[in-house]
């Protein structure tokens, strides 16, 4: 008997998402496949694929090992595709959520990887412009995320059980958070604090704003800001899911559960007032806020008394 196995490994949420999806299809089809995780990865697998969660790695010679990256570094990732080059396993696949920061997604120990360690292949549901290095590696393929939230996600509603939700069913405003600020200080003109403050100061002070932190930022990164603040402002710690599902308006700059939220054709918008630079690669453009008036005019238009 063939002891073939597909090995997935991830640490940032967006590769988590791209990589539990692929797990999950390729063990519905019977194959056999283990999934090890770190940091903010660790919880969508216990979620989504439980059953596949390992915790000691072991490689062989007919493993496939296939890895996500990150758009804050992705060592975890690097460090395992490194490992299963040097061993010698069958078949390694680097397999991207994202192609926004594409460079930083190939570093290893503050370097660019060996050309030695590069994946014998790099799936893509998009072709990156700035890839020319890994260009002959690069397969375009479905977004297997996507196919996820089709086939499996939100079939039925979500229960609710955060008492947040429960008191704003259908009523709130999210905003989801990022780290800008950390990883690229004024690159791209505005950061994190700059977009929620746009967004709290173009909302009314009545409607309840749901705060949602990266989880690779520390939970109470934003305490202070929603202490002082006027607004209908909290911190929601829960469910991404039931988060999104009876929200009304969905805002952000570059989360990768804006894929749900439109899935679901939640207004959601994109907010980068200020900004020299875009940063996204999931929104239509259209989607896409720079300006405080058409923030304003928008939010006004979703959260209007109907009659």
């Amino acid at each position: 008997m063939s002891s073939d196995r597909t090995l997935f490994f991830a640490y940032d949420a967006g590769s988590a998402n791209v990589t539990m999806a692929y797990a999950y299809k390729l063990h519905q089809q019977g194959k056999k496949v283990e999934a090890f995780a770190k940091g903010p990865a660790i919880e969508i697998y216990k979620k989504n694929i439980p059953d596949l969660l390992h915790h000691k790695i072991v490689f062989t010679p007919k493993d496939t090992v296939i890895v996500g990256t990150s758009g804050i570094h992705s060592d975890y990732e690097m460090g395992i595709l490194k490992q299963a080059k040097l061993f010698g396993v069958k078949q390694t696949i680097v397999i991207l959520d994202s192609i926004d920061k594409i460079q930083t997604r190939f570093i290893l120990d503050s370097q660019p990887l060996e050309s030695s360690l590069f994946p014998d292949e790099i799936w893509t549901p998009k072709i990156p412009l700035l890839i020319n290095t890994y260009k002959s590696k690069v397969t375009q393929i479905n977004d297997p995320y996507l196919e996820y939230i089709h086939t499996h996600l939100f079939q039925k509603a979500p229960a609710i059980n955060n008492p947040l939700i429960k008191q704003f069913k259908g009523k709130y405003l999210v905003i989801l958070s990022e780290y800008v600020e950390e990883l690229f200080g004024d690159r791209f003109g505005f950061n994190e604090w700059d977009s929620i403050n746009y967004i709290l100061n173009a909302m009314d002070s009545k409607i309840p704003v749901l705060l949602k932190t990266h989880p690779a930022e520390p939970i109470d990164k934003y305490d202070a800001l929603i202490k002082k603040s006027s607004q209908n402002l909290h911190s929601y710690r829960g469910d991404i899911h039931e988060l999104i599902y009876y929200a009304k308006v969905v805002t952000g700059i570059n989360s990768s559960v804006f894929q749900e939220s439109l899935f679901l054709k939640k207004p959601s918008f994109s907010v980068q007032i200020g900004s020299c630079e875009r940063m996204d690669d999931i929104m239509p453009e259209e989607n896409i806020i720079y300006d405080t008036h058409i923030l304003s005019n928008v939010l006004e238009y979703h959260f209007k008394e109907k009659s």
